[in-house]
C-alpha cells in the first residue's frame, strides 16, 4: 500500500512503490524508473493500493511503469482510496465505520503506547470517540499526536475535534484498472 499526499506526481508514485519493493531508483530518469519497475513488476502478481489519493491527481498506472505484453496471463489489479465522491470510478464503497476495540487499537498503533497511560489515556480516548470508527480520521489524528506527551496539548485537541471532525467523510472511491 502507498499512501499518496495532494502534491501527486509520477515520480512520487514511482518512488514509493519501489521503496516497497526495495528498488532504488536514485539517479534515474523518469524513463529509467519506468523500465526499472516494469522490470520488477514483469513477473509478479500483485494488488497496488494508492491510498488517499486527491481527485485532482488521478494518474494511471501506465504511466508509471511499462506494462510488459508477456505479462497477459498474469492479473493485477490497482486499487486508488480517497475521500472525494466526484472521481471518475467504476465501483464507489462506502466505509463502514470500525468498531470501538478497533478504532483504538489503531489509534495506539499509530499514536504510540504513550495514549494508554494516564494521564493522557481519558483524553486519547474522547478523541477516539469523536473519530466516530473512521480510520482515516484515526490515523490523521493519531500521527498528528504521536509526540505529543502533555496533558494540557491532549485537553486542547480533545477540544478542537468537537468542530472539526464534521469535514471528515467516510467515503471510500475505488477505482480499479484491471491487468496493468
Amino acid at each position: 500500500m502507498v499512501t499518496m499526499s495532494a502534491t501527486l506526481n509520477k515520480q512520487d508514485i514511482q518512488t514509493r512503490i519501489s521503496e516497497h519493493l526495495i528498488l532504488d531508483l536514485s539517479n534515474t530518469s523518469e524513463d529509467g524508473a519506468r523500465e526499472k519497475l516494469s522490470n520488477a513488476l514483469s513477473n509478479k502478481k500483485f494488488l497496488l493500493i494508492l491510498d488517499d489519493m486527491d481527485c485532482g491527481a488521478t494518474i494511471r498506472a501506465q504511466e508509471c511503469w511499462n506494462p510488459h505484453p508477456t505479462r497477459s496471463h498474469k492479473v493485477s489489479n490497482i486499487m486508488l482510496t480517497t475521500r472525494h465522491q466526484d472521481m471518475d470510478a467504476d465501483f464507489i464503497m462506502n466505509v463502514q465505520p470500525l468498531l470501538e476495540d478497533e478504532a483504538w487499537s489503531l489509534f495506539v498503533e499509530k499514536a504510540g503506547l504513550h495514549v494508554t497511560a494516564d494521564p493522557i489515556n481519558p483524553f486519547a480516548a474522547k478523541i477516539v470517540k469523536r473519530c466516530e470508527g473512521l480510520p482515516l480520521a484515526i490515523v490523521t489524528v493519531a500521527r498528528a499526536m504521536a509526540n505529543t506527551h502533555g496533558v494540557g496539548e491532549w485537553a486542547n485537541a480533545e477540544r478542537e475535534m468537537k468542530e472539526s471532525i464534521q469535514d471528515i467523510r467516510g467515503t471510500c472511491t475505488l477505482d480499479y484498472f484491471p491487468r496493468v
